[in-house]
C-alpha cells in the first residue's frame, strides 16, 4: 500500500493531463492528414510527366502530381518509389505554459529523488546526433532531421507517456547532444510539463554543426547511467538517434579503419550491457534516407543483446509518423522493464504486470528451494532487523562505534529471509543465501555469514561475533584502500606503455584490469523461534554481502602460497619434497622480494616510507587512499581470466624520463598476482593482501584503458607488526610466515615490472636467477635453507 500511495503522490496533475491529452489528440489527427496519400487517386486524377530513370536498371519512372503531393512510381505506375510535399506543411510543436507552481514542483521532485534515489523508477539517457547532416531538410513534416527528433521526443516521449500515465516524476531523463564532443543539455530531469518545455526549447533553437563522434557520447551516457548502478529497482534506457555512421576515426577520436571503429563502439556497448544486465534497454534509431549505411547502429543493438541487455534498431521513415512509431517502440521496451522490476522487487503492487501464475515471489522461492527434508526452504525475520556498515575512518585510533546504521539494501524492505540449509561451511563461518523481503515480495540475493560460535544459543556469543566481524570488516576496508591505490597506479602507468588510440585493436583487447572488493554489512535481528519471554529470544548478527555467481567463482591465490593456473589445475605450487634446487630457488626468491626497497611512490598517495617490520600497527597510505576509496578508483568492468605468468622478450624505450616496455601484454590474472605484491610494497612491508577470490565481471568504466574488473570478497591480510597483537586480521592472518609463503610461489609479471615493484626483474633476469640457484641448490639447502625452513614453515 505504501508503494501505491507513493505512486499516486508522483502522478501528473489533472491540468497537465488535460493539456497533454488535447495536444496529443491534435497531433494524431495532423499525422493522419499528412500521411493520407492516395497513389491511385494521383494516377487517375493527377498530372503525369516522365521522371528520371532508375539509376541502377535504366528503366523509366513516372512523376504524378496531385494537389501539393508528388509521387514517383515505377514504369507500370503501380509501385510507389517515393513521395514528397511541394509546399511542406511543418508540424508545429506548441509551447506549454509554465507557472511558478510547475517550477517549484519540478525542483521539489529533483530534491526528493536526490535524497531518496531508490524512489527513481527509470532513467533514460537520450543521445541526439547534432552533426551537420542532421540539418538536411528531407523530413516530410519538419524543417530538418534534428528538429524532427526533438519535436517528436517532446510530443511522443514526454507528452505521450504522461497522458498514458506510463511515466511520472519518479522517471528521470538526461539528454546529450552529440557532435565533435558531447554536451549535456540536462541531467536527471523528472518527467513533467517542465521537461516537455525543455524539449520544445531545443526544437526551436537547435542548429546542427560539425561531425558526430559516437564514443564520447557513449562514455558520457554510461557515466550518467552508473549513478543508478546500485538501485536494482531502476529501469535504465539508452536511446541513440543518428542519421549515419560515426565520425570518430575521421576526426581522430579513434584511430583505424571503419571496421576497427565499429568494433570499438560495439565492444563499448556490449560491456555496458553486461554491466547493467537486463534492466537496460538500448534503442538505436537511424533517421535518414533509405540508402544510408546504418551498420554501426545495427551492430550497437546486437552488441547490447550480446551483453545481456535489450537491444533493438529502428529505421523510421522521414516523417513524424515514422519517428513517433520508433519512439513508441523504445518507450514500450522501457515500460516492460519497469513492470518486470516492479514485479520481482519488493514494494511492487500485488497486481503488478509480470507476476507469474499469481504466486508471490516468497511463495515461489519456498516452492523452488524446499530442502531434502521437506521443510520450507526459507526462514523469515522481521523483528528488530537493522543493517549497519563498517566505517573505515574509525578503523584505528578513536574508540567509538565502527558500525553505522543504514537503510536496508533492497527498496522498501522491512525484513530478511534466510535459507534454512547452508550452501557452504568454513572454519569459522556457515554461509547461507539471503534476500530482503517486504510482505510477500523478495529482493535480490545476498550471502549471509553466521559465526559458528553464534550458531549456538546464547546472546553472549554476540560479543565474539562482533570481534570477528570487526576483524573481517577491517581487513576488507584495508584491502579496498590498497585496491584503489593499485587501480590508480595502473591507470597512471598504462598510458605510458600502450597508447590506446595508436592501435584500434588494442582498444578492444589490451586494456588494463581493475580490482574491487565487495562491501559488507552487518545485520542484526531477533530470532522469535527461540520461544520464551522477550529476554530469552536471541538477538542474532550476520555479515552480508552481494551474491556472486557460484559457477563463476574462482580463488586465484591463497594465504598459503597457493596460485591458480587455470580451471582444473588448482594446486599449491611449493618446492617438491627432497628437491634441493627447487627449495633453494623458492626461498631465495622469497628472501629477495621480501628484502626489497621499502618505498613506493605511485598511485597518487605519496611515498609510504615504513621500514619493513617496523612502526605501529596502523599504516598511513597517504591522502590518495581515501580519495580513491571514496571515488571507487575509477574502475569497473569485466572479462575473462587466464594464467598467472607472462613472459616473452621485452624491449625498452625512453619517453621523457620514464623507461617503458614495448609489447606490454600481461594476462588478465597477472593483475591479481601483482596486486598482492603491490600491497606488500605499498604498505611498507606491513601488509600483504592475498586469498583473492571472486568473479570476473564484464563492464565498462569511465576510463578507456580498462578492460574489466575482478570483484573480490573475503580477503586475507598477513600483517607484520612489532606490537604484540597476534592475528590482527583474524585466524587466517599468518604474519611473516604467510608473507614468505606467498613470495615463495610468486613470479613477477609484466604488471609488477610496470609498477616497478621492489624485487621485480625482467623475464631474462628471473630465468638467470633460477639457473644460478639450481646450480647452487645443494649448498643453499643445507645451510641457510634449513634455517629458513625452521623460521617460515608453520
Amino acid at each position: 500500500m505504501a508503494l501505491v500511495n507513493r505512486s499516486m503522490e508522483h502522478a501528473p496533475r489533472t491540468s497537465d493531463i488535460e493539456f497533454f491529452s488535447s495536444l496529443h489528440g491534435r497531433q494524431k489527427r495532423l499525422q493522419r492528414g499528412l500521411n493520407k496519400r492516395d497513389l491511385q487517386a494521383a494516377v487517375k486524377h493527377g498530372t503525369r510527366r516522365e521522371g528520371y530513370s532508375d539509376p541502377k536498371t535504366g528503366k523509366p519512372r513516372w512523376m504524378y502530381t496531385l494537389g501539393n503531393v508528388v509521387y514517383i512510381t515505377d514504369e507500370t505506375s503501380t509501385r510507389e518509389i517515393t513521395s514528397y510535399f511541394i509546399d511542406k506543411p511543418v508540424v508545429q510543436i506548441p509551447h506549454a505554459p509554465l507557472t511558478p507552481e510547475d517550477l517549484f514542483d519540478q525542483e521539489r521532485a529533483k530534491q526528493e529523488l536526490a535524497r531518496n534515489p531508490d524512489l527513481c523508477t527509470s532513467h533514460t539517457v537520450i543521445v541526439v546526433d547534432h552533426s551537420a547532416s542532421m540539418g538536411t531538410p528531407d523530413v516530410v513534416d519538419h524543417e530538418n532531421r534534428v528538429k524532427g527528433c526533438f519535436g517528436m521526443l517532446a510530443l511522443n516521449f514526454v507528452a505521450g507517456q504522461l497522458v498514458s500515465k506510463n511515466a511520472s516524476s519518479t522517471d528521470v531523463v538526461s539528454v546529450l547532444l552529440m557532435h565533435d564532443s558531447v554536451d549535456v543539455l540536462f541531467e536527471r530531469e523528472p518527467m513533467s510539463r517542465v521537461l516537455y518545455g525543455r524539449f520544445v526549447g531545443m526544437h526551436d533553437k537547435v542548429r546542427p554543426r560539425s561531425h558526430g563522434n559516437f564514443m564520447p557520447s557513449l562514455i558520457m551516457a554510461e557515466q550518467l547511467l552508473r549513478e543508478d548502478a546500485n538501485q536494482p529497482g531502476t529501469a535504465l534506457s539508452l536511446m541513440f538517434l543518428s542519421d549515419g555512421k560515426p565520425s570518430d576515426n575521421a576526426t581522430g577520436v579513434l584511430r583505424g579503419n571503419n571496421m576497427a571503429t565499429s568494433v570499438a563502439i560495439s565492444d563499448r556497448v556490449s560491456l555496458m550491457a553486461a554491466t547493467f544486465g537486463d534492466r537496460l534497454s538500448v534503442d538505436t534509431l537511424g533517421f535518414a534516407n533509405p540508402g544510408q549505411n546504418f551498420s554501426v547502429l545495427q551492430s550497437m543493438a546486437k552488441a547490447a543483446r550480446r551483453g545481456g541487455a535489450k537491444g533493438q534498431f529502428s529505421r523510421p521513415e522521414l516523417s513524424s509518423a515514422g519517428l513517433a512509431s520508433a519512439i513508441a517502440s523504445a518507450v514500450s521496451s522501457l515500460t516492460d522493464t519497469k513492470s518486470h522490476l516492479s514485479s520481482t522487487l519488493m514494494g511492487a503492487t500485488p497486481g503488478a504486470r509480470g507476476a507469474r501464475r499469481g504466486l508471490s515471489p516468497i511463495r515461489e522461492l519456498q516452492k523452488e528451494s524446499a530442502d531434502c527434508e521437506g521443510v520450507e526452504g526459507w526462514k523469515v525475520y522481521v523483528r528488530g532487523v537493522t543493517r549497519l556498515e563498517y566505517s573505515p575512518e574509525f578503523s584505528h585510533g578513536i574508540e567509538r562505534s565502527r558500525w553505522k546504521p543504514r537503510r536496508l539494501v533492497s527498496p522498501y524492505a522491512d525484513g530478511i529471509a534466510i535459507r534454512r540449509v547452508p550452501f557452504e561451511e568454513g572454519a569459522e563461518k556457515v554461509v547461507y543465501k539471503m534476500r530482503g523481503i517486504c510482505g510477500h515480495k523478495a529482493g535480490e540475493p545476498f550471502v549471509a555469514k553466521f559465526s559458528k560460535r553464534q550458531q549456538g544459543h546464547s546472546n553472549q556469543d554476540a560479543t565474539h561475533f562482533d570481534e570477528s566481524a570487526d576483524k573481517a570488516a577491517r581487513a576488507l576496508a584495508e584491502a579496498s584502500k590498497l585496491a584503489n591505490l593499485f587501480n590508480a597506479a595502473v591507470q597512471e602507468e598504462v598510458p605510458s606503455i600502450y597508447d590506446v588510440y595508436d592501435d584500434p585493436n588494442g582498444f578492444v583487447d589490451q586494456r588494463a584490469w581493475g580490482i574491487k572488493f565487495l562491501r559488507c554489512s552487518m545485520y542484526k535481528f531477533t530470532d522469535d523461534s527461540a520461544g520464551g519471554n522477550r529476554d530469552s529470544r536471541l538477538n542474532k548478527r550476520i555479515l552480508a554481502e552481494k551474491w556472486l555467481n557460484p559457477s563463476a567463482y574462482v580463488k586465484w591465490n591463497g594465504n598459503n602460497g597457493y596460485v591458480f593456473h587455470g580451471r582444473g589445475h588448482a594446486s599449491v605450487h611449493q618446492p617438491s619434497a627432497g628437491t634441493a634446487a627447487d627449495g633453494a630457488t623458492s626461498y631465495a626468491r622469497a628472501d629477495r622480494l621480501m628484502a626489497g626497497g621499502t618505498q613506493l611512490s605511485i598511485g597518487g598517495g605519496g611515498a609510504c616510507a615504513f621500514a619493513a617490520g617496523g612502526g605501529a600497527s596502523a599504516v598511513d597510505y597517504g591522502d590518495g587512499a581515501e580519495e580513491y576509496l571514496r571515488g571507487g578508483g575509477g574502475w569497473a568492468g569485466g572479462g575473462s581470466g587466464g594464467g598467472s605468468g607472462s613472459g616473452g622478450d621485452r624491449r625498452s624505450r625512453k619517453r621523457g624520463r620514464e623507461e617503458v616496455f614495448v609489447g606490454f601484454a600481461p594476462r588478465p590474472t597477472d593483475y591479481l598476482q601483482a596486486f598482492s605484491h603491490f600491497s606488500f610494497a605499498r604498505s611498507g612491508h606491513k601488509r600483504l593482501v592475498c586469498d583473492l577470490q571472486g568473479v570476473e565481471c564484464p563492464g565498462l568504466p569511465d576510463n578507456p584503458f580498462c578492460a574489466g574488473v575482478y570483484q573480490l570478497t573475503d580477503p586475507v591480510i598477513h600483517s607484520n607488526s612489532q606490537i604484540a597483537r597476534q592475528q590482527m586480521f583474524g585466524r587466517t592472518d599468518l604474519g611473516k610466515k604467510g608473507m614468505h609463503k606467498f613470495f615463495r610461489t610468486h613470479v613477477c609479471n609484466d604488471v609488477c615490472r610496470l609498477l616497478k615493484l621492489p624485487g621485480s626483474r625482467s623475464p631474462q633476469a628471473e630465468a638467470a636467477e633460477e639457473a644460478a640457484n639450481a646450480n647452487a641448490g645443494a649448498r643453499e639447502w643445507g645451510g641457510r635453507g634449513a634455517k629458513s625452513r625452521r623460521m617460515y614453515n608453520p
